[in-house]
C-alpha cells in the first residue's frame, strides 16, 4: 500500500492457489499497520501475482506472472439507513521495470528480520486471511 505522498507504508504476500479466492479487508487487513503509524485514508493498493511460492519477493526481482483477476466491493451509503453494494474489477497494470526490481528490496526493508536488513518490527505488514476463509 503506498500513501498519498507515494510512499511504500505496508507489504504483504498472500498465497492463493489455482482458482483458488482470496478476499481482504481494506480497513482490516491491507491498510490497519502502515510502517508509519499512519491512518491511510487515501492512497493505492498495487495487487499483482508473482510466480514466488514464498508469497512475497524477498530477494531479486519480482517475477511477474499472468491471470491474477483482482475486484473490489464497496458499501455505499443511501442515506436514510439505506445501503447498496457495488462492485469494481481491477483494471490491468504492469509493473514498471524500476518499480519490478525496487519491490522486493523495499518490501525487504519493511517485513524482513533484522538479521536480513530489515525493520523487523512488526510495523508495514499487511495481514492475508487465509484463502477461502470468508466463503
Amino acid at each position: 500500500m503506498l500513501d498519498d505522498s507515494q510512499e511504500l507504508q505496508e507489504c504483504c504476500g498472500c498465497l492463493v492457489s489455482k482458482d483458488g479466492l482470496l478476499s481482504e479487508d481494506v480497513d482490516h487487513d491491507l491498510t490497519s499497520n502502515s510502517l508509519t503509524s499512519k491512518v491511510n485514508t487515501r492512497g493505492v493498493i498495487k495487487i499483482f501475482s508473482d510466480a514466488n511460492p514464498t508469497g512475497w519477493a524477498a530477494v531479486g526481482a519480482v517475477s511477474s506472472k499472468a491471470g491474477l483477476r483482482v475486484s473490489a466491493t464497496h458499501v455505499q451509503s443511501l442515506g436514510e439507513g439505506g445501503y447498496a453494494l457495488t462492485e469494481t474489477n481491477a483494471n490491468d497494470a504492469n509493473l514498471g521495470s524500476v518499480e519490478k526490481a525496487l519491490l522486493p528490496e523495499e518490501c525487504g526493508f519493511i517485513i524482513g528480520t533484522e538479521d536480513e536488513g530489515g525493520l523487523g518490527s512488526g510495523q508495514g505488514q499487511c495481514w492475508c486471511t487465509p484463502e477461502d476463509s470468508d466463503f
